[in-house]
């Protein structure tokens, strides 16, 4: 950051300095010296005036410093060089302030980018584990885990916000840019999903916790367990992806989110097929389509999880391509 800044800096320190050593050398030199004459008289000025050097130089004096050349004779340009060189003093104290207040910025930057992965990583393993307890409570109709699973919910929430306002702070103060700006865009977009996969365990758990209190009394009931299967290994995958940079990893999550895409077409069929034979028993039924339709979300989330880490790695949208 600022590197063209810098370097602007250092060829106007090379112009003032040269033309110091420049005047310096006219005056040093000068045999007459001592009986004081018009400086633009002398012949080396005459040169110094003309040259390119010069020019640029009296583009950045202030209109007093610059009549010194023509009003007054060598005894006088003591004194201007003493104030070029003090401007020139100032110029390189200033440049490196602003090259330590950089070097700290920078350091700053980098700290709060690691302790945002560290947050991120930490609120998706937090939800990993809401899945995995909708998971248990789908496998056992355990009404209690399900009450834990949604008292739970606002702790992810907070999380989320607390995230999402960090990344904004960042954008803000230090203005990222290539892949570092990359990086804080894919977070934002995956703490987005990692809050929906932990809404949709909440959204499981209230079914669970409906069909916990009404087991005894239904004649039909689907085997989930291949579809919570492949959906807690994509979105496990789909955080290993992110951990480690894989972008292989990341594709194949997302060649999974197919078969989870059937399983609940096939539950719908059989839920559609179920209420024709047995309509009074409609609610329980819906309530397991429902969560058929929420494990294909979390299956779903984890496919966008997967496609922004490809995005970070190489920088290429694949949202909308078929894998």
């Amino acid at each position: 950051m600022g590197s063209l800044h810098h370097f602007k800096i250092i060829l106007t320190i090379r112009f003032r300095l040269s033309a110091v050593f420049s005047l310096g050398f006219a005056f040093s030199f000068d045999p007459t010296r001592t009986n004081p004459k018009p400086l633009k008289q002398h012949p080396i000025f005459k040169k110094i005036v003309h040259s390119a050097i010069f020019k640029n130089l009296s583009e950045k004096l202030p209109p007093q410093l610059y009549n010194l050349f023509s009003m007054y004779n060598y005894r006088s340009l003591n004194i201007l060089l003493t104030i070029l060189i003090k401007m020139c003093y100032g110029l390189i104290i200033d440049l490196f302030k602003e090259w330590g207040s950089e070097k700290i910025m920078v350091k700053h930057f980098h700290r709060e980018l690691e302790k945002i992965k560290k947050r991120i990583l930490s609120l998706g393993a937090i939800v990993e584990d809401r899945v995995r307890m909708s998971i248990r409570a789908i496998e056992t109709r355990d009404g209690s885990i399900a009450k834990k699973i949604i008292d739970g919910d606002w702790e992810i929430d907070e999380m989320e916000v607390e995230i999402e306002e960090e990344c904004l702070k960042i954008l803000a103060l230090y203005q990222p840019v290539a892949v570092d700006l990359r990086f804080l865009a894919t977070v934002i977009k995956i703490n987005n999903d990692l809050e929906r996969i932990a809404d949709e365990a909440v959204n499981i758990a209230k079914g669970v916790n409906y069909l916990s209190k009404r087991k005894h009394q239904f004649i039909f009931d689907f085997d989930f367990s291949e579809m919570v299967d492949k959906t807690q290994f994509m979105l496990k995958r789909s955080l290993d992806a992110l951990v480690n940079l894989d972008k292989d990893v990341a594709f194949k999550v997302c060649i999974l989110d197919d078969e989870v895409d059937k399983i609940n077409g096939e539950v719908h069929h059989l839920v559609k097929e179920a209420i024709k034979k047995n309509p009074e028993q409609g609610e329980h039924l819906v309530n397991l389509l429902l969560i058929s339709r929420h494990l294909e979300r979390i299956a779903d989330h984890a496919t966008n999880i997967a496609e922004e880490v490809i995005y970070l790695i190489e920088g290429d949208i694949v949202r909308h391509e078929n894998f």
